[in-house]
């Protein structure tokens, strides 16, 4: 049930149509909405103080972060394109922020791009530092809130 399934270019969108024309799959299945909760249900099943999601979709080719640039994930009218986002809000619910580094602009488009996010549950780990690998791979120091090591992530 993954994000890159919102795009036409994606090799996974062959294999859905496919199974959604044979009518051995429900076309509502690839709904963001529908795949976000199924998600976002699978990421706090176990409470993992770390989650780590790759292929994301976001909107602007920028790194982001809940703790250093609240404003940008707080804006009324989100386009659905925006799975980061959207994501962010359900797990924040849940005490968790999130950094994001972008890796793949989408073909054909200007603004939507994929990319890695690394969510911490905020009531065990406090952001010390976040950055990113040449566009790769999204980094981030954490200090413990319950006298833990430190974690690098």
């Amino acid at each position: 049930v993954s994000s890159d399934l919102s795009h036409n270019q994606s090799p996974k969108v062959s294999e859905v149509q496919k199974e959604i024309s044979e009518g051995r799959l429900d076309p509502g299945v690839i709904l963001w909405e529908s795949r976000q909760q199924k998600i976002k249900r699978q990421l706090l099943c176990q409470p993992a103080d770390i989650i780590c999601v790759q292929g994301i979709q976001s909107i602007g080719f920028a790194k982001r972060c809940s703790e250093t640039d609240p404003r940008w994930f707080s804006c009324d009218d989100e386009p659905a394109l925006n799975h980061l986002v959207h994501l962010y809000r359900e797990m924040a619910k849940a005490n968790y922020g999130v950094t994001f580094t972008p890796t793949l602009k989408l073909p054909g488009s200007a603004v939507v791009c994929f990319g890695n996010a690394v969510f911490w549950k905020r009531s065990r780990w406090q952001l010390d530092k976040h950055w990113s690998i040449s566009h790769s791979a999204a980094c981030v120091e954490l200090s413990s809130r319950h006298e833990a090591p430190p974690l690098l992530v």
